[in-house]
């Protein structure tokens, strides 16, 4: 399925919100078994944003729409963030399903809007790492873009500790940057601080909870190497 949503037409935005969450949506957008694809784009005749801060892959599409999330839009767009996470959990049935929605060959549905959201307010990386659970981070490549940009503006915070901590255990790629960002960068000071380690554990521990203790293992070793005896 294709989407274009105009953002100078009042009511278009929130259209598409109410689009994504009604109940015949996901099968409108399977494809074929274990593949899933909405492709949306938006439109406006406002100019562009440059945005030092938007990744190579996603700068044309955050350009588009980055000068509207503010005020009331700020809600909606926050709104297709959690709709796709909530539709990741129904295709795929669990914290970092198998499956997802996708919007092109390399991006997940919801990855540029909960980005640009993070870039505007830190407060929304707190929605990122939320909506990081219901997608898979070994398979989704830009994510670790996304998260050390956003440390690279905001630095080692409670949000992007909450962020970087929801990505930090599926999948190869993932858990290797996460060492990486605890041990060489010039992040790992910050992250050893006992309040960050506390907020970075206390994330870790909700979703091995959520996830039935599947990352008993890595969180065991991330523990090993942030706090060593």
């Amino acid at each position: 399925m294709e989407y274009q949503i105009d953002l100078d037409k009042d009511g278009d935005l929130e259209n598409f919100v109410k689009t994504i969450n009604e109940e015949d949506f996901i099968p409108q957008i399977k494809i074929r078994e274990y593949f899933y694809r909405c492709e949306y784009t938006f439109k406006s005749s406002k100019k562009k944003s440059n945005n030092e801060f938007c990744i190579p892959a996603l700068k044309q599409r955050l350009a588009t729409f980055i000068d509207y999330i503010y005020g009331e839009n700020e809600i909606l767009f926050r709104d297709v963030v959690t709709s796709f996470a909530k539709i990741n959990e129904n295709i795929g049935g669990k914290i970092y399903p198998p499956t997802i929605a996708w919007l092109n060959d390399e991006n997940p549905c919801g990855i540029d809007i909960a980005y640009a959201l993070s870039l505007l307010n830190i407060d929304n990386c707190c929605l990122f790492g939320d909506y990081l659970l219901y997608n898979d981070p070994d398979h989704c490549v830009h994510q670790i873009d996304c998260i050390n940009s956003l440390l690279e503006k905001y630095g080692v915070q409670m949000e992007t500790v909450y962020l970087t901590a929801s990505f930090s255990v599926h999948g190869t790629r993932p858990f290797d940057n996460t060492v990486y960002l605890l041990t060489e960068s010039k992040f790992a000071e910050d992250f050893s601080k006992t309040g960050n380690k506390n907020s970075f554990f206390n994330r870790l521990n909700y979703i091995n909870i959520e996830a039935k203790g599947s990352y008993d293992e890595d969180i065991t070793e991330l523990k090993d190497i942030l706090q060593p005896s």
